[in-house]
């Protein structure tokens, strides 16, 4: 159960949302950032989601792309699953500054 083992260490995040959620929006706005992940739960967790009130089906996609560098994407469906809405991307490149973990 180490599929995100890849993922464990210090990151530099350049990020994109939309800035309205499952309304149609094609505006996004971009701003750095940084992360330090650590397994939690043993690898484990689950997440159901909720937005403005409405239930909705999350989706992420992690893409490992080198040693280095990883792409996560999120999507959400406010109608079952029929149709899909990337509202999140987050590129990420490994931090290796002196004392980075």
């Amino acid at each position: 159960m180490n599929d995100f083992a890849f993922l464990h260490g210090s990151w530099n995040v350049a990020n994109r949302r939309l800035t309205e959620l499952l309304a149609g929006s094609d505006s996004w706005e971009a701003f750095p950032g940084h992360a330090v992940i650590r397994p939690l739960f043993d690898g484990s967790g689950s997440i159901e989601d909720t937005y403005r009130g409405r239930p909705v089906r999350v989706h992420f996609v992690w893409q490992p792309l080198t040693a280095d560098s990883a792409r996560w994407e999120r999507d959400f469906s406010a109608d079952g699953g029929r149709s899909w809405e990337l509202n999140r991307v987050m590129e990420l490149s490994r931090d290796r500054s002196q004392g980075a973990s």
